[in-house]
């Protein structure tokens, strides 16, 4: 039995996942008309990420349910190429997240407002009146239905064919700026101290970091990501095995995903006459880590919150959701700036200047160490870094 559409909706989110979720709780609440489309056939699936998020951008885009966090971060352990292993208490807590609890939480927020939700339902086009967007083209098991609407909002990740369609410029140019990730979900993983790890070196990734964030729940997230520069003969899968066989031989595992999360800046242009553009599908993530998911969250909240204004204004041009780029480029754009620089400095690290930090940082008090030691410790062994150094803290 095939679910029927409505033929008109204030607003349209496609993509089901963090923001999509967020821009439909935040245009139904609002007493708005909000359909959110999801291509995959599941709210939440598969889950491409670590899960691993601060807790301060996370309430910063909602009050999280206890059900949401399997348990709280208090710190990380850095591990070296050699193995040895480095404990840094968290500036702040940190949460490991049961991401797909949330998100079907979040849209089921949602549609207590009496949002439409439909999964297995791809966006393949945009409808257009004069100079704006007015209305999606979807393919709904099978059958194509033209809905239109007031205001789209694309969620719809790395991916986005929306925000092409749109007429933003969304194509990633340098190979540096895309991350290519596997992650199993694996038990019978021993953590000594219980915390997020994160392995760095050639001999475990050719370039950026390994990870195993524990669940909490006796299993954990083990995984890597490379820039799409650095993929050569292996794939990443192949990468991921050796770097498990090296570094948790008794790991079993349970589930295997693998995608990608883009390393750049932002989209310089988000918004179109009745479009906005959030989350992966704009490039908004953390760019030394690839971290997406509170980014994604707050710039639906963000963008979704100006388009209830607008809405209400009867007014969705460009010129004034531009608003919404205004805002996040003085807002949150300013920290991924900051995160690309130190991305590109990162990725000039050698081996042996994280080998020398770490051996000074193991003889330190734990309680006492801050990442800015790290940095430090970084600069001082490799002196070509400074001048990316001070272009951190321009």
């Amino acid at each position: 039995m095939k679910l029927p559409l409505e033929q008109f909706y204030d607003a349209i989110v496609v993509g089901a996942g963090p923001a999509g979720a967020i821009a439909a709780k935040t245009f139904a609440e609002n007493g708005f008309s909000t359909l959110l489309l999801e291509k995959d056939r599941e709210i939440g699936l598969p889950v491409r990420c670590g899960e691993l998020v601060g807790k301060r951008g996370l309430t910063l885009a909602i009050n999280p349910d206890p059900s949401w966090i399997t348990h709280t971060v208090n710190g990380v352990t850095f591990v070296s190429p050699k193995g040895v292993r480095v404990n840094v208490p968290c500036p702040e807590p940190a949460y490991m997240l049961n991401r797909p609890v949330m998100e079907k939480s979040i849209v089921q927020m949602a549609a207590k407002y009496n949002a439409d939700i439909r999964v297995g339902t791809v966006a393949v086009g945009l409808l257009r009146k004069k100079d704006a967007i007015c209305g999606v083209k979807v393919l709904h098991h099978d059958m194509a239905i033209d809905v239109g609407c007031r205001i789209v909002i694309a969620a719809d990740g790395i991916e986005s064919r929306m925000a092409k369609l749109a007429g933003l410029n969304s194509t990633i140019t340098d190979l540096n700026d895309i991350g290519i990730c596997a992650q199993y979900r694996v038990t019978n993983v021993e953590s000594p101290e219980g915390f997020p790890e994160l392995h760095f070196g050639k001999n475990i990734v050719p370039d950026c970091y390994a990870w195993m964030f524990p669940k909490g729940d006796g299993t954990a997230n083990l995984g890597l990501g490379i820039t799409a520069k650095a993929a050569g003969k292996e794939s990443p899968v192949q990468i991921l095995n050796r770097f498990m066989t090296l570094r948790f031989p008794k790991a079993k595992p349970l589930a295997l995903t693998v995608g990608s999360v883009p390393l750049g800046l932002y989209l310089k242009k988000l918004v179109a006459g009745g479009f906005m553009v959030v989350g992966d599908a704009a490039r908004m993530a953390n760019c030394l880590d690839g971290g997406g998911i509170t980014f994604a969250m707050n710039s639906a909240k963000l963008a979704a919150s100006i388009a209830c204004e607008a809405l209400s204004e009867g007014d969705v041009s460009e010129k004034r959701l531009s608003v919404f780029e205004k805002r996040w480029k003085n807002g949150v754009g300013k920290q991924q700036e900051r995160s690309y620089l130190l991305k590109r400095a990162v990725l000039k690290v050698n081996d042996s200047t994280i080998e020398a930090a770490a051996e000074v940082l193991i003889n330190k008090d734990p309680s006492k160490l801050k990442y800015i030691d790290l940095l430090k410790l970084t600069v001082k062994n490799q002196p070509a870094l400074i001048l990316e150094a001070i272009k951190l803290f321009k």
